[in-house]
C-alpha cells in the first residue's frame, strides 16, 4: 500500500510535525509513505518539494498573495485566512506518484487549490488540524453558526463581515459535496465541529495524535522534577501552546486562572512558545520545557 501526505510543510509548525512523524510510523511498519509539501525543511529522501528555486519563491509568495488579497477586499478578513486559489502542480505530481491513498494534513498557505481537490479519484483521508476545510477562508472560528447553517444564514452574517469566507465557503461546499472522504479528528470537539458542518453526511473518526513512546514514557513524579529541575515541593501547572497570543490558545483562561489561586507554592511549567514576554506579566514563578 502505498499513502501519500499532503502539507503545506514537512517539520515546520504543529501539524506539520504532527503529518511528518505519522509518515514516520507508517515507513516503520514497512508502509510505503509519501510526503508532497509546498515547502520543504527536512532532508527525508521521502518527501517531496520544489525543486527549483523559481517554484521555492512562488511557493513562498503564495500566503503572501494571499493576505494582499484578503487586504484590498476587506479590512474586516484580519485573522489568518488561506484562500487557496492560485493554480498548482500538485495535482500532476500525484498522478506520477499514484499512491493507493491520500492523507491531506494542513494545506494552509495556498498549498492547493480548492478545486484541485474534487479531481482525486483515490480514496482521501484529512487529519483535521483546524476549521480550514469546513469553514470559510478562516483556520479558527468562534461562531459554530457559521459552518453549522452557512455562511450566507442570518446566524454568520451577526459576527462574520469578511466577504472572501462567503466566497471560499461557496467554493468548498460546490466543489467537495462528492468527494470520496473521511474525516480524522484529533479531539472530541473538533469531531463534533465537523459533523455539524457540511460534511455531515461524510465519515468521521475520532483518532487522537499519537506520541513517541520512546521519548514521551511515564515516569516516578519525583524523578520527573528532579530531569526537569522542577521543584519537589510545589504544585505544577502546566501549559503548552506555539504562538499563545492567539485568542483560541487558551492563554487567557490561564490569566483568569491565576488570578485565583495563592501563588506562593505555585509554579507554571510551559512547553511550546515560552517567550518571557507572554508570561512576565504573570507574576509567577515559570520553568521552560524545551
Amino acid at each position: 500500500m502505498k499513502i501519500l501526505h499532503l502539507s503545506t510543510n514537512d517539520l515546520h509548525g504543529g501539524a506539520a510535525k504532527a503529518a511528518y512523524r505519522l509518515h514516520k510510523e507508517l515507513i516503520k511498519c514497512d508502509i510505503e509513505s509519501i510526503m508532497l509539501v509546498q515547502n520543504k525543511q527536512s532532508g527525508d529522501k521521502n518527501v517531496i518539494g520544489p525543486k527549483n528555486k523559481f517554484r521555492k519563491f512562488l511557493n513562498l509568495m503564495r500566503p503572501t498573495i494571499d493576505r494582499i488579497l484578503l487586504k484590498l477586499t476587506n479590512k474586516n478578513c484580519r485573522e489568518q485566512r488561506s484562500l487557496n486559489i492560485l493554480p498548482s502542480i500538485t495535482y500532476k505530481k500525484i498522478k506520477e506518484i499514484n499512491p493507493d491513498i491520500i492523507h491531506i494534513h494542513w494545506i494552509g498557505g495556498g498549498f492547493i487549490p480548492i478545486e484541485e481537490i474534487r479531481k482525486y479519484d483515490k480514496p482521501i483521508v484529512w487529519t483535521l488540524h483546524d476549521m480550514w476545510a469546513f469553514s470559510g477562508a478562516e483556520h479558527i472560528l468562534s461562531n459554530k453558526g457559521c459552518y453549522k447553517h452557512g455562511y450566507f444564514s442570518k446566524e454568520c452574517k451577526k459576527t462574520n463581515r469578511c466577504l472572501l469566507d462567503k466566497f471560499i465557503w461557496y467554493r468548498k461546499k460546490r466543489s467537495w459535496k462528492k468527494l470520496d472522504i473521511q474525516f480524522v479528528a484529533p479531539s472530541d470537539w473538533m469531531l463534533l465541529c465537523v459533523q455539524n458542518s457540511f460534511f455531515s453526511n461524510k465519515k468521521n473518526l475520532l483518532i487522537h495524535h499519537g506520541v513517541d513512546t520512546d521519548v514521551f514514557k511515564p515516569l516516578e513524579k519525583s524523578i520527573a522534577r528532579e530531569i526537569l529541575n522542577l521543584p519537589q515541593n510545589k504544585e505544577i501547572i502546566l501549559f503548552g501552546a506555539v504562538h499563545p497570543d492567539q485568542e483560541h490558545k487558551g492563554f487567557k483562561y490561564l490569566q483568569e486562572s491565576l488570578e485565583h489561586i495563592k501563588k506562593q507554592n505555585v509554579v507554571l511549567c510551559v512547553f511550546g512558545d515560552a517567550s518571557e514576554n507572554y508570561f512576565d506579566s504573570l507574576e509567577i514563578d515559570f520553568w521552560k520545557i524545551e
